[in-house]
């Protein structure tokens, strides 16, 4: 059976019934269903299982990079958890969308309870981290697999799913790898879920059962287990199978090896532990906590961690009286101290900039979110983004215009401070290359109150702590 998925990404894209949307052009699933997000039953002779598609697509959607999260608001969730309830009746459920719950902006515990009955949540969008982690799988608190793919574009990866007597195996293939081999009888220890699925039928099983695919023919698939080499018997289709005797592998781990070739001399082997008493094997630990972390959440705490911090040390060192700190001498001076912390408390509050956001339509960008169209997106990229600008920008920013105004600046020796100023020239190259690439037109780049305005802001301030300081040692050494 062919699934057809539901929309990928939504750049550029004023709601998802506009001509420019490609998802109405072109896909098979706009034609078949009413709603973006739609459930899919496959009726067999041994059951019914239920495939629930997940459109998390921000509506409007923006041009890169502030489109990057998906978005499930209350109505969506609402939606979803309709057709949770009318798939509660089949033998499984499986979901499929886009993007992982760990980079939707939801109520993520709600999420999760809709989902939490599923076998798994098949996805893509992160892929593989451009190739950092290439199997990334987790498994969620509930015991449901979320399960990314690798791209299709550039890895040329697609997924062969199988239910073996209510039990899931899957295989991760590259296009034009034959054969295809799946083991789904013992099943994948890594990806066993015994809250969910009918693990006893493993013990009660006769015989191995393997999948082997080739546009030119099997010719033999053989079996290693227990040290064992077995040849296993063509049934029909796809299907090979070996008796076995699974009281043989009755505790612990075991490794069970499946070697296919084909008429064309292509061969392929596959492995993995299987267990029996329901041992689990555990997933890989970056990989889950990619899945399983709200991004949205970390983004923002960390955020509001940094311009607090900020905002919070400029203030004590401004009420710390005799005691003495590295902001001293900027607080001192008011002149320029006060812009400094108003453009600070300004960019956590007021909009960067406003930009193209969609062709032909502007709209504002805040760290909390972007509005355009009428629309106001909640923030989740903007948060990661600002908490590069405050560690990149306005601190190295705040330490140096302090630096400049320090007393007795010119006792330290030479290196020094060349060293401060060639970082600092540093951080305003950089700065100027942010904001030349800004991918929202002109516009944003001119009218940009918290994004391209305090460069000039911090580098006027700058010289004038530069200029003061001078005038302050003129006078001394005259003294």
């Amino acid at each position: 059976v062919c699934i057809h998925v539901i929309p990928l990404d939504s750049f550029d894209v004023p709601s998802p019934d506009h001509p420019s949307s490609k998802f109405q052009r072109y896909s098979s699933s706009w034609r078949h269903h009413s709603t973006f997000s739609y459930h899919y039953l496959l009726n067999t002779s041994f059951g019914a299982y239920s495939f629930l598609a997940m459109d998390a697509c921000p509506s409007p959607g923006p041009r890169r990079p502030y489109n990057f999260f998906g978005i499930l608001d209350d109505e969506d969730l609402d939606a979803l958890n309709s057709m949770a309830l009318e798939a509660t009746s089949s033998n499984h459920t499986i979901w499929l969308s886009h993007y992982p719950s760990s980079i939707i902006n939801t109520d993520h515990q709600r999420l999760r309870n809709i989902m939490s009955s599923s076998l798994a949540h098949v996805c893509g969008h992160l892929h593989t981290l451009g190739g950092f982690v290439p199997n990334m799988y987790g498994r969620q608190p509930g015991g449901r697999l979320e399960l990314e793919l690798g791209d299709f574009r550039f890895m040329k990866m697609y997924r062969i799913l199988a239910l073996d007597h209510d039990l899931l195996s899957f295989a991760d293939v590259e296009l034009g790898q034959w054969p295809v081999v799946l083991v789904t009888n013992p099943k994948d220890a890594l990806y066993l879920l015994p809250s969910h699925e009918p693990t006893d039928r493993i013990r009660q099983s006769s015989h191995i059962r393997i999948l082997a695919f080739s546009p030119y023919g099997i010719s033999s698939v053989k079996v290693w287990v227990g040290g064992r080499s077995l040849v296993a018997q063509h049934v029909g289709g796809g299907l090979y199978t070996v008796p076995w005797d699974p009281a043989d592998y009755a505790h612990g781990l075991h490794k069970i090896s499946v070697g296919a070739e084909d008429f064309a001399g292509h061969s392929h082997k596959a492995s993995h532990l299987f267990s029996l008493d329901d041992t689990l094997v555990p997933l890989q630990t970056l990989s889950e906590w990619i899945i399983l972390t709200d991004f949205r959440a970390l983004f923002r705490m960390a955020f509001m961690f940094v311009w607090f911090s900020l905002i919070s040390s400029l203030f004590m060192a401004w009420n710390c009286g005799g005691r003495q700190s590295c902001l001293n001498p900027l607080v001192r001076r008011k002149e320029v101290f006060l812009p400094l912390l108003f453009y600070i408390v300004y960019y956590g509050i007021g909009p960067w900039y406003v930009g193209e956001l969609l062709e032909g339509v502007y709209g504002l960008v805040f760290v909390h979110g972007i509005a355009v169209n009428g629309y106001f997106i909640s923030g989740s990229l903007t948060y990661l983004a600002g908490v590069l600008e405050v560690l990149l920008f306005q601190v190295p920013a705040v330490l140096y215009t302090s630096w400049l105004l320090t007393p007795g600046r010119s006792t330290f020796p030479h290196c020094y401070a060349v060293s401060c100023h060639a970082v600092f020239a540093a951080v305003c190259i950089f700065k100027l290359y942010t904001f030349q690439s800004n991918p929202y037109g002109m516009v944003a780049k001119v009218i940009s109150p918290g994004l391209v305005w305090p460069l000039p802001l911090v580098v006027v301030l700058s010289w004038r702590s530069f200029v003061m300081s001078r005038r302050k040692l003129t006078i001394a050494d005259d003294n």
